[in-house]
């Protein structure tokens, strides 16, 4: 990553709504997410993170946005791009939209509606990272978001993950503690939050969490 770009963290709010119809599947609901920047943005590219909705199946993407430009920034530069961990095997999924993939070009104000499937997958970690930036070298953009841009995840909400199936595919096996030995060599030593091996949960990763993944296997999902 360039290091002349400048970052502006901002805070990110995530609304459930309640059961919606979508394409036969029971039970799917919307995740609303209200993330874009507020305010006009100039010289700056902008991380947000954010918790999504846990052990969920995302089954489809829309984003709404509706931006109008600053100065002689070109509409057709701005980068807007969403990141999620996906599973059922660890993993990213991503959807980068360009202004010029939305038929944007020079200055004004600019709406457009898309969707996408490039985030369909299990959502194996509540932290997703929205970033807009631009096509430019510094990456940065000169413009602002109108309040209800937004994203919509169609999601339906999944039994909680078992801890024995540590490879994500349904079903706790020998694979799974091949999996979980290959991950803890390259976390062996480390400390802190989030480490995927850290099965005893003292916040080390240490030859105990080996014994405390085996003990859970045994007993299965």
């Amino acid at each position: 990553m360039i290091a002349r770009i400048i970052y502006s963290t901002m805070a990110a709010a995530l609304v459930l709504g309640g059961a919606t119809s979508f394409a036969g599947a029971q039970g799917a609901q919307t995740a609303i997410l209200n993330v874009f920047p507020t305010g006009q943005q100039t010289g700056a590219q902008t991380q947000i993170d954010f918790s999504g909705p846990s052990s969920c199946q995302v089954l489809q993407s829309r984003m709404s946005v509706t931006f109008t430009t600053a100065g002689t920034f070109d509409a057709a530069d701005l980068v807007i791009g969403l990141v999620a961990p996906l599973g059922p095997s660890p993993g990213s999924g991503g959807w980068y939209v360009t202004g010029a993939d939305l038929g944007w070009s020079g200055s004004g104000l600019f709406t457009a509606s898309v969707s996408s499937d490039f985030l369909n997958g299990i959502a194996i970690s509540s932290t997703w990272t929205l970033r807009v930036g631009s096509l430019n070298d510094p990456p940065t953009y000169s413009g602002e978001f109108s309040a209800d841009s937004r994203v919509e995840i169609d999601y339906i909400q999944l039994p909680p993950p078992c801890a024995a199936d540590f490879n994500h595919d349904g079903v706790a096996l020998v694979n799974d503690i091949t999996s979980f030995i290959g991950v803890w060599f390259t976390e062996s030593g480390l400390s802190g939050p989030g480490l995927r091996t850290d099965a005893n949960g003292d916040g080390l990763v240490t030859v105990p969490d080996i014994f405390a993944f085996l003990g859970l296997w045994t007993r299965g999902c």
